[in-house]
């Protein structure tokens, strides 16, 4: 049987994290203004925080774009940050909090952001914490920008390594040397 082209295109999808920081952040990234489309966000969301998609899916494409146009082409994260979580012309992204937004944000540019999370909050600050403000980003984007200067690699990659060593995956993996 052979199945038709556009079926076996949605392949690429099943790999989501790579999708989004490949293909899909080399096409945001090349729109001038840079913006993201309702689609795209319904990727982040499904891979950053899939119980939130019914709300994003009440957006609609016009104003995705208009507002993502926006928060994304301003010069302070915090305008960036706020612009995504916040009302704008009358208008806000349903289901978008600061943990989408810096998803967003990573997404374009994984080597100045990293995605906030319940668990990189929790094993970075000792403390839980799943509802994050938009001075809190501000103050782990500052934090882990710190480390990953140190540790001479991305952001990113401080936020996917606060996230393993929170659910303890790298101790049950890597054995300690001898």
């Amino acid at each position: 049987m052979s199945l038709p082209l556009k079926i076996k295109d949605y392949a690429k999808y099943y790999k989501t994290e790579d999708y989004l920081f490949s293909d899909m952040a080399d096409i945001i990234r090349a729109r001038i203004p840079i913006f993201i489309t309702l689609e795209e966000l319904l990727y982040i969301t499904s891979w950053k925080s899939p119980r939130n998609l019914h709300l994003v899916m009440e957006n609609n494409n016009e104003d995705v774009i208009e507002i993502t146009k926006i928060a994304l082409n301003r010069k302070e994260e915090l305008e960036k940050i706020e612009t995504l979580t916040s009302n704008i012309k009358g208008k806000r992204l349903k289901g978008v909090g600061v943990a989408i937004a810096s998803a967003i944000l990573t997404i374009i540019n994984p080597h100045q952001y990293g995605v906030i999370d319940y668990h990189a909050w929790k094993a970075l600050y000792k403390e839980k914490k799943s509802l994050f403000s938009c001075k809190d980003y501000l103050k782990y984007l500052k934090d882990i920008r710190q480390i990953a200067q140190a540790e001479r690699v991305s952001p990113r990659e401080i936020d996917k390594g606060l996230l393993v060593k929170d659910i303890g995956l790298a101790e049950r993996i890597i054995k300690p040397a001898e």
